[in-house]
């Protein structure tokens, strides 16, 4: 029942069929007859009426026993009472049996316990049937069950109750090591958008974000505001159920979904494991509301060249580079080479930067009048490439030298040099750090071209790299592409994210102060630029607060003289720190922070991974995905509450690493509107202003978290 295949141009929808009230057994005929109506699943109860009824007279029949339900509905007790053993089951308690059918089939768990309840007798009465259900459902090789959620009803006892039912699902998740367990929960209610989150909430964290345990998620006749949506997004939901009350009829009298429906599968159905839809008592006549879902899929657009590059890096977390001491594989030069924007803008910053140098009457550092260009960090030579095109296509001439350390990547270069470049390259097997310049005719560089960004921007050491063959570049005219760049924070809800860096920690206790490169898809920016209020008005996803967190330029003007003790020079001019403040509106859980860059190549040509400001500067760009840094213990955050993060980019001259940390205010009073005032970020070269949304407060700040300081010193990144 596995829906996704990441060759698949578009998404496929995998639908199976639910009946509240099936009485029958599914036998492999019924599941024939399920495929050829274009179903591929089938839910199925693991009890019967009858056990419901053979549990009802043994309530019955105990002194115990209430003999009315509260106002509420709930069944009371409050004297101590003995407790009632429900039995094993016999074969009138169950239709399940293991056969072949087991592979086709959805549990579904009884939806008349209440595991929730107050009443100790009903809670351990629930408590006894529902293992007693799990541990039948295991033995017949059921592979996922569908769970009813928690009957959240008991008022001031609502936590207490989801706490009983969480209990309940870890101790079966221990029972069940091959069930993956959907708790099926509803769309949440006008009345408190995020009520149903907070419970879910509990249950996961009950179940330490285990990777067994996932969402179902009923759909409402009406969705709810998109900031809700979006935080179930971030969810492992792994099934989507609809009911007749879902459907509307179009002209034709047809049963569709409304085009928020239709937007809300179709982004769920492009992620990297797409969730099962759920057709629920449609027994009257099932085929049109199947049939629709079936031409929606056809319907689905076929998935872009980005999405089809980045289907398997959705949510996985990868290490970032070690350039300088690592030498990359080809097939690592290869992806990178996939990307059809960032080479495009290359050419174009270095083709401006020629035609600049021309019509401004800049000299040369070549006597020959030819400008001097080197590529540094040349890898396999696409920016060699490009520089040669540039020069083509503006009618600029110019002497290219290209400089690479890896022994391997530079007899590709060489073989390029003969068959693709004519010899017109001049190549140096070097660190750049090293190299003494162009030595045929000892002249400085007009142009020096790099591609040593990362995720973050700084994260690969493009500073130190820079610094180290600064000296070479012309001192008057000289231009370095790129000629800046900044690295960018946000806080997010990234449960997915969280569950897997813990798994890692079990192996590597350093997993949780690593920053990763992950290809972010299921998760929820918690700071955005619109109120609550406002959001529950808003059809679109509110756009994310991302902000700056440093910079650096380069010529850098700012390195410092080498020491008189020592043949190195200091790194301390590259240590940065920044303290930034972001205001949530809808309280959430802080997983860590998502890091992007943005790069200023040459005057107004810039590359962009900001989701703020990537569509405008560069869309559709592959190359670099954004950076995770985890938190050990996720921080919830408060309705209208603040996070704020410090963060350090630390160096010992050996290596850099990051140190992080994430404190939540709740605020005490009334807000006003968001301002906007200089940010916090610093390095000791500039103290550079950043735009920070900051809150006027007519209350109290009161810090109700803290993370610890993070640091990657032990994955830091070698010099």
């Amino acid at each position: 029942m596995d829906s996704f295949n990441p060759e698949d141009m578009a998404p496929s929808f995998c639908i199976g069929q639910h009946e509240s009230n099936r009485k029958n057994p599914i036998t492999a005929a019924i599941v024939q007859a399920a495929h050829e109506s274009n179903y591929d699943m089938l839910t199925a109860p693991i009890t019967t009426e009858a056990f419901h009824s053979r549990i009802l007279t043994l309530l019955g029949s105990n002194p115990n026993a209430p003999l009315s339900p509260a106002a509420n509905g709930t069944l009371m007790t409050t004297d101590n009472i003995r407790p009632l053993f429900i039995p094993p089951l016999t074969p009138a308690d169950s239709h399940l049996t293991p056969d072949e059918t087991m592979s086709q089939i959805v549990g579904v768990t009884s939806s008349w316990i209440d595991l929730c309840s107050p009443d100790p007798l009903i809670a351990d009465i629930s408590r006894q049937v529902f293992m007693r259900e799990v541990a039948y459902a295991a033995f017949c090789g059921l592979g996922y069950l569908l769970i009813p959620g928690p009957k959240l009803h008991h008022g001031d006892i609502h936590a207490e109750g989801v706490t009983y039912y969480a209990r309940a699902i870890q101790d079966a998740i221990n029972l069940a090591p091959y069930i993956q367990f959907h708790i099926w929960m509803p769309m949440p209610s006008r009345v408190d958008p995020f009520g149903t989150w907070d419970a879910w909430d509990i249950i996961r964290r009950t179940c330490k974000y285990h990777s067994r345990l996932v969402v179902a998620l009923s759909m409402p006749k009406h969705l709810p505001p998109m900031s809700v949506q979006s935080r179930w997004y971030s969810e492992p939901v792994h099934l989507l159920s609809f009911d007749a009350n879902t459907f509307i009829k179009n002209q034709k009298g047809y049963p569709v979904l409304s085009k928020t429906h239709q937007a809300l599968i179709g982004r769920f159905m492009r992620l990297r494991t797409s969730p099962w839809i759920l057709l629920c008592d449609k027994h009257y006549d099932p085929t049109p509301h199947l049939s629709y879902l079936r031409n929606l899929q056809q319907r689905q657009p076929s998935r872009s060249a980005m999405e089809r590059f980045g289907v398997g890096y959705q949510d996985y977390l990868q290490a970032p580079l070690q350039p300088l001491t690592v030498n990359l594989e080809s097939i690592t030069y290869e992806v990178f080479e996939k990307d059809p924007i960032k080479y495009k803008w290359y050419e174009r910053a270095v083709a401006k930067a020629l035609s600049d140098w021309a019509s401004e009457g800049k000299p040369t550092s070549n006597p020959d009048g030819r400008v001097v260009v080197a590529v540094v960090g040349a890898g396999r030579g696409p920016l060699v490439s490009r520089a040669l095109q540039a020069s083509v296509e503006t009618g600029v001439k110019i002497d290219l030298w290209a400089v690479e350390k890896n022994t391997n990547a530079f007899v590709l270069l060489q073989r390029h040099n003969e068959q693709k470049w004519g010899g017109q390259v001049k190549l140096v097997q070097s660190d750049m750090r090293s190299w003494k310049g162009p030595q045929l005719v000892p002249t400085t560089i007009d142009i020096l071209i790099s591609e040593l960004l990362g995720s973050f921007g700084d994260n690969e050491l493009s500073p130190e790299c820079l610094d180290g063959v600064t000296h070479l570049l012309n001192p008057v005219h000289g231009i370095s592409i790129p000629a800046s760049y900044t690295a960018h924070l946000t806080p997010i809800a990234a449960p997915k994210l969280h569950a897997d860096v813990m798994n890692q920690s079990i192996s590597n206790p350093a997993a949780p102060e690593t920053p990763y490169v992950v290809m972010l898809h299921a998760i929820d920016f918690l700071s955005t630029n619109q109120p609550s209020a406002a959001a529950l008005m808003n059809s679109k996803a509110p756009i994310p607060f991302v902000q700056t967190t440093w910079s650096f330029e380069h010529p850098n003007q700012h390195i410092p003289p080498q020491l008189p003790t020592t043949s190195t020079i200091s790194n301390s001019h590259n240590v940065r720190r920044t303290r930034l403040s972001f205001p949530v509106y809808n309280r959430g859980v802080c997983h860590g922070l998502a890091g992007y860059f943005e790069t200023v190549l040459y005057r107004d040509i810039e590359l962009s991974t900001n989701p703020v400001t990537m569509d405008t500067k560069s869309a559709d760009m592959i190359s670099w995905f954004p950076i995770y840094f985890p938190l050990k213990t996720p921080l919830n955050v408060p309705d209208n509450g603040e996070v704020v993060v410090t963060m350090y980019r630390q160096t010992d001259d050996r290596k850099v690493w990051y140190e992080w940390m994430v404190e939540v205010f709740a605020v005490e009073g009334n807000e006003e509107e968001v301002v906007m005032s200089g940010g916090k970020g610093t390095s000791p070269a500039a103290g550079n202003l950043q735009r920070q949304p900051q809150r006027s407060r007519g209350g109290r700040r009161v810090r109700v978290g803290t993370s610890e300081l993070h640091s990657s010193i032990k994955e830091g990144c070698l010099m």
